[in-house]
């Protein structure tokens, strides 16, 4: 477990042994002789220019290319992209609009859409026009995976191939692979892209 977990965990404990030393149920607190880890911060990993345009060159052909590309130039959260439906993007104004977040429970396998992350995240995002024509095409591609039999229509902008929501684990996996075909030595995940988003930007 990372040291922040564990120190997490035991501010936990900790205060469940002081109630119940106030019950008088302990002597004392147990938590109190315990060695904790230090927090160690970590370095920031980011794409640089030169490492953005390998990274989107070696994306293409790749069934989710376009939603590696929106998570770089939108600098969205990926659970925010994986809970896009087609009603958040605006191509006449070059926008997305963020109001939800896809979320998978480690338990049964079950998903749900829930709030974002704040209530800053709840946000309009304006897009390049390059990205916009990208994500026309990717519509058409999607439209015709869509005459298959047994698609599953939730009117996800990044679908799985049955139209079902993407797990994160897919989702990490693809970009290590798109990583490691563009040559980026970085130990870079999936989240820096957005952190890659704002050195850019800036």
């Amino acid at each position: 477990l990372s040291a922040r977990v564990i120190r997490y965990t035991n501010s936990i404990l900790r205060s469940a042994f002081n109630y119940a030393l106030g019950q008088e149920i302990l002597t004392r607190n147990p938590t109190k002789f315990v060695e904790l880890p230090r927090l160690t911060q970590r370095e920031m990993m980011v794409l640089s220019q030169d490492e953005a345009k390998q990274f989107l060159n070696a994306s293409k052909g790749e069934r989710l290319a376009t939603l590696y590309s929106f998570l770089l130039l939108s600098g969205c959260r990926p659970e925010e992209a994986l809970g896009l439906t087609w009603k958040d993007l605006d191509f006449k104004k070059s926008n997305v609009i963020i109001r939800r977040v896809l979320i998978w429970h480690r338990k049964g396998g079950k998903w749900e859409f829930n709030q974002p992350k704040t209530k800053k995240s709840n946000r309009t995002i304006p897009l390049p026009l390059q990205l916009m024509k990208e994500l026309k095409k990717h519509r058409i591609k999607q439209n015709e995976e869509k005459l298959r039999v047994g698609w599953q229509d939730f009117d996800l902008v990044f679908p799985s191939q049955v139209g079902t929501p993407l797990t994160m684990s897919r989702v990490t996996r693809v970009f290590q692979r798109i990583k490691k075909k563009a040559e980026i030595v970085k130990p870079l995940r999936l989240y820096d892209l957005r952190h890659s988003t704002a050195t850019l930007l800036l």
